[in-house]
């Protein structure tokens, strides 16, 4: 949930709860912020000590968010890291998806680029810090290559052998005033100091994984049973696989119903 003006929605309607469970049970609190803090740094690099110039809206509420843990988690003595975060993609949110979608856009901003993070990432950080005993302290979360954004969205065409959308000039562009935001701003991300304090290795996500299943038809039963292709999407899970797209073969037409049912059950989107 996105703060606000008045910082953190949770934690304001929550307070007592929270200052409850951290005054007598909790050891850390790993909070998600945003590099948007930093505001723009004309194409420069961007450690955890460069100074804090959020000018967006959103960014300014993640600053005071950021203060009220800070505050919050320093009166009970609580060990409190925050994650400023780049721009999150993984599976069903990326620009193979949007391009499949139709809703892909190759905007030119000259010398502007895009810092990303994949999710499973960010959950393998946090979970890391969890069982650690790093103190508290921020970290940036950005992967080790950011781009520009249509140089993205042209290796995403060149995977799907499809063609990229037509270019579009960035003063021309129709965007909402959030994605108009995110073009305002271009720095380099530093991660370093999270990948020294973990010894951590992050992954490359220039592969995907298609998961090929079989959805049999119980002649008994006079339906398709979904349930051999939840528990086989579940395994891989157990493996650190999680498929990017999922092929279901049978002897009938899956109907909408088993797709909806696999989709849900295996945290896949639905547009098959």
């Amino acid at each position: 949930i996105a703060p606000d003006k008045n910082g953190d929605v949770v934690l304001k309607s929550n307070y007592e709860d929270i200052a409850n469970a951290l005054k007598t049970s909790v050891k850390r609190v790993i909070y998600l912020s945003t590099t948007a803090v930093y505001g723009d740094a004309n194409g420069s690099t961007v450690d955890e000590k460069y100074k804090i110039n959020p000018q967006s809206d959103r960014a300014k509420s993640r600053i005071l968010a950021e203060s009220q843990w800070t505050d919050l988690c320093d009166k009970f003595g609580v060990t409190l890291n925050i994650l400023r975060l780049s721009g999150i993609y993984g599976t069903g949110r990326n620009q193979i998806r949007n391009l499949i979608n139709g809703t892909a856009k190759r905007i030119i901003k000259e010398g502007h680029v895009f810092n990303r993070i994949h999710v499973a990432d960010i959950a393998r950080i946090i979970y890391m810090l969890s069982v650690s005993d790093i103190k508290s302290d921020i970290f940036n979360i950005s992967d080790d290559m950011p781009a520009p954004p249509q140089d993205v969205v042209e290796f995403a065409a060149r995977l799907l052998n499809t063609d990229p959308p037509e270019p579009v000039i960035f003063s021309e562009a129709i965007l909402s005033e959030m994605a108009r935001s995110f073009y305002s701003e271009t720095k380099y991300i530093i991660n370093q100091k999270i990948k020294e304090k973990l010894g951590l290795e992050l992954k490359s996500y220039q592969t995907a994984y298609l998961h090929l299943t079989y959805v049999p038809f119980l002649t008994n039963a006079g339906e398709l049973k979904t349930k051999p292709t939840q528990h086989s999407v579940k395994e891989y899970r157990t493996l650190g696989l999680q498929p990017d797209v999922l092929i279901c073969r049978s002897e009938y037409d899956v109907p909408k119903e088993s797709k909806e049912k696999i989709a849900l059950f295996c945290s896949m989107p639905n547009d098959g």
